[in-house]
C-alpha cells in the first residue's frame, strides 16, 4: 500500500506525472494512490520512493501490519 503525507506534500505533481495510472489529485487537491495497487505497480512506485524523487519525501510504502496500527 502507498501512503501520501499530504501535510508534507508540495503538490508539485512529479509523482502524479510519473505514475498517472497509480497516483492522482483528489477533489481537495491532495495526492492519493488508487486502491488495489498490483505488485508490479507497487514495485514501480517503490523505485520512485527509493530514488528520492519526491522533494519532501512525502510518499511511503505501508506494510499491511503498519496499516492495521493506524
Amino acid at each position: 500500500m502507498i501512503k501520501i503525507d499530504n501535510e508534507r506534500c508540495l503538490k508539485c505533481g512529479s509523482c502524479v506525472a510519473s505514475f498517472p495510472e497509480i497516483l492522482f489529485f483528489n477533489d481537495e487537491a491532495e495526492v492519493e494512490a488508487k486502491e488495489n495497487i498490483t505488485e508490479e505497480e507497487l514495485e514501480q512506485v517503490k523505485e520512485f520512493i527509493e530514488s528520492q524523487s519526491c522533494p519532501v519525501d512525502a510518499i511511503k510504502e505501508v506494510k499491511e501490519e503498519e496499516k492495521k496500527e493506524d
